[in-house]
């Protein structure tokens, strides 16, 4: 995974991971502070297809209320609805997922997002880019738990290793894969 500046991200940088199906690791001031996973027309097909029978049920659903002659709203009526709560100053703190322009990132954005529990849905030009996930120390305490002993089995191999003189350089671990034949580096930027 390749690791940028909050300040390096661009829709340029965006449309570029989505094309790669990259996922970056988004830093502020050299610390991990979110995995950004780009959006990408196979990744909607994807979670179209993993929940394609909600989605099925959902219209069923519709189409039964409005044969009852329900109310159903328009998705034009629910998108105004949450535009002018957003234009009132409405309160988005109790959404999963919040909207922004990736313009508007900052790592003062990020840290409030991972404090009230939020994703952030990034857009470029207003259209979905990317799903910004802020990592949270709680986040990491989890990742650590659960995997901790095959953290603990790769500080054995590394302190052998150098016991016996033959540790490598992190640099040259990292860009290589697990038959050690190096791996081409793809840059995002």
């Amino acid at each position: 995974m390749k690791t940028l500046s909050i300040r390096e991200l661009s829709g340029s940088t965006l449309t570029r991971a989505a094309s790669e199906g990259q996922t970056i690791g988004i830093t502020n001031d050299r610390v991990l502070c979110a995995v950004l996973i780009p959006v990408s027309q196979r990744w909607v097909d994807q979670l179209v297809n993993q929940n394609l029978s909600r989605i099925l049920r959902g219209v069923e659903l519709g189409e039964k209320e409005l044969s009852n002659g329900e109310f159903v709203p328009a998705l034009d009526d629910l998108m105004s609805l949450v535009q002018s709560s957003a234009a009132r100053g409405g309160d988005s703190s109790g959404s999963l997922l919040r909207r922004v322009s990736v313009r508007e990132l900052s790592g003062a954005l990020l840290e409030e997002a991972a404090r009230q529990g939020q994703a952030l849905a990034v857009t470029n030009n207003r259209v979905l880019a990317a799903v910004l996930v802020p990592v949270t120390q709680r986040w990491v305490d989890q990742l650590v738990d659960q995997n901790l002993s095959r953290i603990l089995h790769g500080i054995e191999l590394g302190d052998a290793a150098a016991a016996a003189g033959t540790s490598e350089a992190l640099d040259a671990v990292e860009s290589s894969d697990e038959s050690g034949s190096p791996r081409p580096e793809t840059p995002v930027r």
